[in-house]
Formats: structure tokens, sequence, C-alpha cells
């Protein structure tokens, strides 16, 4: 991954500046327009500003997570693909120390082919860190995380 910015379009630049000033960001665009380019310089920064086990990075499949140095969204809460409600998915990873610390200490969330998600999907991920994040936290979305997506469109 690079942190090379200098070659980004106004754009790409634009999204990058939103991701410094700590918005959440949608990065939008057709397959090959650079959404990816956008995404690898911000997760180097967030890992570099906050650890690496600050940053989850993640897409559904396993291919896309490995292009940007993720992991698929079920590998993050370590469950399997089946229909699990949010409570059910909260409370295995209350039983799980290392995945319950992960999403606990979690600061962004960059979710890489956002509409390979359901909707329930992002739902759950949005239970799941609100309820783990500090009581004073619970009522941002996403528990207070940055969020960064890519979407093609």
């Amino acid at each position: 991954m690079t942190t090379d910015t200098a070659s980004l379009d106004a754009d790409q630049k634009g999204a990058w500046e939103s991701f410094l000033r700590h918005d959440n960001v949608a990065v939008v665009g057709p397959a090959g327009c650079g959404k990816s380019r956008v995404l690898m310089p911000c997760i180097l920064d967030a890992r570099r500003r906050y650890g690496e086990r600050a940053v989850l990075v993640m897409s559904w499949t396993w291919v896309a997570a490995q292009l940007i140095g993720g992991r698929t969204y079920h590998s993050f809460l370590g469950i399997t693909p089946h229909e699990l409600s949010k409570q059910r998915v909260l409370q295995s990873i209350m039983g799980k120390a290392r995945i319950r610390s992960v999403l606990q200490q979690s600061r962004v969330v960059v979710i890489e082919e956002a509409p390979t998600f359901r909707s329930r999907h992002f739902i759950q991920l949005d239970f799941v860190l609100r309820n783990l994040s500090a009581v004073h936290m619970q009522g941002r979305p996403w528990g207070g995380r940055q969020v960064l997506s890519a979407f093609w469109g």
C-alpha cells in the first residue's frame, strides 16, 4: 500500500481531506476509477495515528479485503455467515475476549465494496460497535468511530 496522495485527482483529494478532518467518507465511482487509491493512504494514516488494531479494514469477500490489507466482515466479528440477529452477534462477541477487545479499541472502520453487504450487516456492525463503546459514545453512529466506505456507482 502507498501513502502517496500527490497523484490523486481533485475528487480523490477531496475525499482524502474529508478523511483527515475526521469526517465519515463514502468514495463512489465505477470499477477502476481509483477508489482503492483513496482508501489505501487513509488506512495507512489511520494505522499510523491510532495503531494497527484500531483500524478495522473489511470487505465482504476475502479477495477484496486482501487488496487493501483487511479481513472479511465475518472474520472481524468471529462469526459464521449464518443468519444471526444483532443481539446474538453481540452475545457471541462478548464471549470472545480477543475479538471484543479489537472491536472496543477500534477508531476507524473501512468498508471496501460496501454494496456487497446487505443492510442488515451494516445494522449488526453499528449495533455491535455502539454497544462496545464507552457509554457516552453509544448514542453516536458506529459508537463514534470514523467510517470510510467504497461504493461502485
